[in-house]
């Protein structure tokens, strides 16, 4: 009776009950009801999705921007209560700072604009196409600086009124970051990718070099005796840097990448935890380390099942790099941090490989599993999101923009569907056959990758995202745009919600905004179901029936 469907189910009752009469009814009352899916969290989510900008207020909180999730936040130094500023899309972020009068200003560095809050709360755009615009400072006295990198490595300061067209005080600097004005009225500043610390005078332009061999220093902030604290994304290591002598120290090591810092006024150092969305304080002298807000992704994707040491696990894509989940104990394990693999929005896995699409960037690659070697890696495709193995070489991609399902092999790609409207997630069907949510339309559609057809075998759906086979041949899938995930009967199209008000559609940019970081879900081999929850960065538990 509970595989039925109801309407079958109704059928068949009508009929025993006409030959069995009151026996049937008493056996029928006997059986126990059937339990409901139940809901958990797994691992716990974050108030924020990924840091790069880290800055000290005049009041006293930290202001913290993310670009991906384009959100400024003001944080509690010691509680870590949050409280969003400027929320998307204006709250693009890469690098921020505040004017002894309240006034906050970020770099929105995809955009290519420098914008504004000011202390009634009015944002304003006062300078745009600055391509790769990053660092950005106030001086004491009013003054206001921000800088390019990459696309133009030149330094400017700005009028925050945005009346007079910004001036150029130098383009001899090679890759700024983050910095700080010191005391003096000089600029403080790292050189990136060269490992050097300088101080610049905006007036004359002048630039005097202070040490170098720092590595990757991609933020200096000072503490209260003038001295350079710096950050070193790809290492962690925090150090401070004498501007007299150039003497350098280590005071702590946290878990790369990290992008920025800001010293408080008892100059303890804060550290913007990009990969764990989070923000640590380090003792300066001590080099103790206190997590002031943070969790386990920056922001989580996809996901799949697979193995690890010989256990069932997650694994989770992620905007900065992918992790492992122990499905029971919600255990989140971090592999090092390689900027090569980078992060993406999707993933896959085999135990001897591991494929990524990122519909932001339009790369699709792969890796060796054990070693981290990238296998293969492309570029061009059109916001990829959902991805399958189909051998150690080979993956087949859906691409959202392209309205087509694709096989890759390095760079080598072979249409396989086309006519797909904003396909998002796959799953096998079987050995030669696919099942894809088409986002924009509401349907799952069933492919057969050796005929090259294709039947949409349901509809009605809201904004599908991720899916994958159920235990009892069901099709588990997100409904991103009712927050919820169903199951749906393949035989008959019966739709049964196993959990809502799920926490998802987190814009990301550069991905399609219809989408964003997709949700993703996986079946274990008991049944449970996993989910990602974007919307607060948590990994959710679905358990159906005695599982």
């Amino acid at each position: 009776m509970c595989s039925l469907t109801r309407s079958t189910a109704s059928h068949v009752c009508r009929n025993i009950l006409a030959g069995l009469g009151a026996l049937f009814i008493i056996a029928c009352a006997q059986q126990p009801p059937k339990s409901e899916p139940r809901q958990s969290i797994l691992v716990a989510g974050t108030p924020m999705h990924g840091i790069q900008g880290l800055a000290w207020g005049p009041d006293g909180y930290l202001y913290a921007g993310a670009i991906a999730a384009q959100r400024i936040s003001k944080i509690h130094p010691v509680t870590g209560d949050v409280e969003v500023v400027v929320d998307a899309p204006l709250g693009e972020a890469d690098d921020l700072a505040l004017a002894e009068n309240g006034t906050l200003a970020w770099t929105a560095i995809v955009a290519g604009e420098l914008r504004l809050r000011q202390p009634d709360g009015t944002v304003v755009t006062i300078a745009a196409n600055l391509p790769g615009i990053n660092p950005v400072a106030f001086r004491k006295d009013g003054r206001f600086v921000a800088g390019q990198l990459g696309f133009r490595d030149a330094l400017f300061e700005f009028d925050p009124a945005g009346k007079k067209a910004p001036r150029l005080i130098t383009d001899a600097v090679k890759g700024l970051n983050s910095f700080e004005f010191g005391s003096d009225g000089r600029l403080y500043a790292p050189y990136w990718q060269a490992g050097v610390l300088v101080a610049i005078n905006i007036d004359s332009g002048e630039i005097e070099k202070i040490a170098d061999g720092l590595g990757t220093p991609s933020a200096v902030s000072l503490d209260s005796r003038g001295r350079m604290v710096t950050v070193d994304y790809l290492t962690g290591k925090i150090q401070r840097t004498d501007p007299k002598t150039g003497a350098t120290e280590l005071i702590a090591t946290v878990a790369p990448p990290l992008d920025n810092l800001a010293v408080g006024p008892d100059d303890t150092i804060y550290v913007s935890d990009t990969a764990n969305s989070g923000i640590v304080a380090i003792n300066p002298t001590t080099g103790a380390q206190r997590t002031v807000v943070g969790g386990a992704f920056s922001t989580p994707g996809d996901l799949a099942i697979t193995t690890v040491g010989g256990s069932e696990a997650l694994v989770v894509a992620d905007s900065t790099g992918f992790r492992f989940v122990d499905p029971v104990s919600g255990t989140v394990n971090r592999p090092p941090f390689n900027f090569a693999a980078g992060g993406s929005l999707s993933i896959d896995a085999t135990d001897e490989v591991l494929a990524f699409a990122d519909a932001r960037s339009g790369r699709i690659h792969m890796i060796n599993r054990k070693s981290g070697d990238m296998l293969w890696n492309t570029m061009g495709a059109q916001a990829p999101y959902g991805v399958l193995i189909l051998n150690n070489e080979t993956v087949i991609v859906t691409e959202y923009a392209k309205g087509a399902l694709q096989q890759y092999n390095g760079s080598a790609a072979t249409l396989i569907m086309d006519g797909l409207d904003g396909p998002v997630g796959i799953t096998w069907a079987g050995p030669r056959s696919v099942y894809v949510t088409e986002n924009k339309s509401g349907h799952i559609t069933l492919i057969d990758l050796v005929e090259g057809t294709k039947v949409r075998i349901i509809s009605g759906l809201d904004h599908p995202e991720g899916l994958a086979l159920m235990k009892d041949g069901r099709l588990a899938v997100v409904e991103a745009g009712a927050g919820r995930l169903s199951a749906i009967d393949l035989g008959s199209g019966e739709k049964t919600v196993l959990a809502s008000e799920l926490p998802l559609n987190v814009p990301v940019i550069l991905a399609p905004q219809a989408v964003g970081m997709p949700a993703g879900v996986a079946v274990a081999a008991d049944g449970t179901i996993y989910v990602s929850c974007a919307g607060d960065n948590s990994i959710r538990k679905i358990t159906v029936g005695s599982n």
